[in-house]
């Protein structure tokens, strides 16, 4: 099951760099590979999680500098914005 964590943070604050930040520490702190969700409307920046690490990856955005809180609200999928590391044969952002 995923969780979401809500940065404080909202995406029209933040770079590109602060977001491969934020994905790189999701993807070492969350074995199974977090997602960062970008809503447009609000920009209010999601980091979805496995709720095995959910603390983890908290605490490492903390330790980089971005606080978050779990995200008790949905989040509906058609108007976010999906960001992973990119692999290979993958896009760096896609559109769900």
């Amino acid at each position: 099951m995923s969780v979401y964590l809500a940065l404080e943070e909202t995406a029209d604050h933040l770079t590109s760099r602060d977001l491969l930040r934020i994905m790189r520490t999701t993807e070492i702190a969350d074995q199974s590979g977090g997602a960062v969700h970008i809503s447009p409307g609000s920009w209010l920046v999601l980091v979805g999680v496995s709720e095995v690490y959910h603390r983890k990856v908290a605490e490492a955005l903390r330790e980089i500098g971005y606080a978050c809180d779990v995200f008790s609200g949905g989040i509906d999928e058609l108007s976010a914005f999906d960001l992973r590391i990119r692999k290979e044969g993958q896009r760096d952002a896609v559109s769900v």
